[in-house]
């Protein structure tokens, strides 16, 4: 579940308030959880967990850790009604 950025005016990829990335994948390595701020940020990202993408992929807002426990749906309907735990949710690029 991503939504665009299109409308920040300072590129960061961090988790929410600016603060560095809250994944599990990369907690254990200081120098991959960013905060990664400026024009280059998905460059310096891609440096520091050794990602490569093609071509600059554009910054989104991601929930990260997407799983059946954290998904809550009506009772009467199978509309999704709330996704929990947003504890890995932040700013990165849209691979």
């Amino acid at each position: 579940m991503s939504y665009s950025s299109n409308w920040i005016i300072d590129w960061s990829i961090g988790s929410v308030h600016k603060q560095p990335l809250n994944d599990i994948t990369f907690e254990l390595k200081c120098e991959t959880v960013g905060l990664f701020r400026g024009i280059d940020a998905v460059q310096q990202y891609q440096d520091a967990v050794r990602l490569y993408l093609a071509s600059p992929e554009p910054i989104v807002f991601t929930y990260n850790d997407l799983v059946a426990c954290d998904i809550l749906v009506e009772k009467t309907s199978v509309k999704l009604a709330a996704a929990v735990d947003w504890a890995q949710a932040g700013w990165y690029p849209a691979y």
